[in-house]
């Protein structure tokens, strides 16, 4: 009899957190889905400006004769603008499920991809760190600087 109500109130205990875990999960996905969203429009918003810097670059190309690199540079711009539609048109959680579903279909891929995302934020990291670094090291004392500070 003990046993029934140790287990039925283990039961109602482990329901209850996994309750309480659900509803963080479902509110760290909120949160993260806004901070996607206003990323994403920002990033949009940078994209444009980048192909509007392309087809500006492609005109001046053209008008110096130079059509082939002129013709790439279109290229260019008329692809990144696709992306970046495709980009504005979906919304964050069916971003968020498309990449789960290529994660588990191609676990070797994902796996190469947060490696490399990895070592490219540890790469940015370290650079920042040894340039913050570098600004508080003081300048090194010249000879005659140490002679004037011992001798007065």
């Amino acid at each position: 009899m003990e046993t029934k109500k140790q287990t039925k109130g283990l039961q109602e205990e482990t329901a209850k957190v996994a309750g309480q875990a659900q509803e963080r999960i479902h509110e760290t996905k909120e949160r993260l889905g806004s901070a996607v969203e206003s990323r994403k429009s920002m990033v949009s918003e940078k994209l444009d400006h980048f192909c509007d810097a392309i087809r500006q670059a492609s005109d001046s190309l053209r008008h110096s004769n130079e059509n082939q690199i002129a013709g790439y540079l279109d290229q260019l711009a008329d692809r990144t603008d696709s992306f970046n539609r495709s980009i504005k048109d979906r919304r964050t959680s069916d971003m968020f499920q498309e990449v789960q579903n290529y994660a588990r279909n191609n676990p070797l891929a994902s796996f190469a991809a947060a490696a490399g995302i990895g070592i490219l934020v540890s790469r940015i990291g370290k650079v920042a760190f040894s340039r913050r670094s570098a600004r508080e090291v003081p300048p090194m004392e010249t000879h005659e600087d140490y002679l004037e500070r011992r001798i007065g």
